[in-house]
Order: C-alpha cells, then sequence, then structure tokens
C-alpha cells in the first residue's frame, strides 16, 4: 500500500495524483495549471519527497503560495548519509523550499517504509 491509498482510505477522504489526470509528458505546459487548480480545490495537499528526479520544482515554489501553505505538509526521505541525501536532493532551489518546509512542523522526515507509513498516520 502506498501513501495514495493510506489517504484515500481516510474517512471522507478523496487523494488525487496529476497521473490520475492522463497528462503525459508532452503535455508538460499542462501539469502545472492542474497542480494549480487541484491544491485551489484540496483541504490537505500532501507532498512526499524521496529525490528531485523529475522536475517538480515549480510545484514545490507553489506550495508556498500564501492561499496553499496552511494546507501543506511534506513527507520528506532523508537518506543515511550526507552525501546520499546531496545526491537525491541536488536542485539548488527545490532544496531551499525543503529547507523552508523543515523549520516549521509541516514536514516529516522519514527513512524507510514504516517510518513513512508512521508519518502519514501523524498528519490531520
Amino acid at each position: 500500500m502506498d501513501v495514495y491509498d493510506l489517504l484515500n482510505d481516510r474517512n471522507g477522504a478523496i487523494s488525487m495524483r496529476l497521473e490520475d489526470f492522463g497528462l503525459t509528458p508532452d503535455e508538460i505546459e499542462l501539469w502545472n495549471r492542474v497542480f494549480d487548480i487541484l491544491c485551489g480545490r484540496a483541504t490537505h495537499i500532501v507532498g512526499v519527497l524521496e529525490d528531485f528526479d523529475g522536475g517538480y520544482v515549480w510545484e514545490l515554489g507553489l506550495l508556498f503560495a500564501p492561499s496553499y501553505r496552511q494546507k501543506v505538509w511534506v513527507l520528506k526521505r532523508l537518506y543515511p548519509d550526507e552525501q546520499t541525501e546531496r545526491d537525491k536532493f541536488d536542485n539548488g532551489m527545490a532544496a531551499s523550499h525543503v529547507k523552508m518546509l523543515l523549520t516549521g512542523n509541516r514536514c516529516l522526515e522519514w527513512r524507510d517504509e514504516d517510518e513513512l507509513y508512521d508519518a502519514v498516520s501523524q498528519l490531520p
């Protein structure tokens, strides 16, 4: 079971992912807009970060918009050593967004699947 399923199984919850809307890599210009619309309609926004491979820097920046900030929770993977952490999160802009999230109480770090599931259980 993944985070999507865990959140979707909550009473009254509906989980959504951009992938659920069938957007292809050729429609990349639509991804940001769809993400923005979904964030606007959501009561809670949960991001799961394992690395910055995939180009979600823009979306991370959007999560700091005043209208979304109070809805956002991030589950960030914590790697066993500093070098691996740097390799996985090697993007200056995205790293600064995550660093800001780590200063508050809306970012939960996890190392393995058990810790990830525990972090999900801590979300409101």
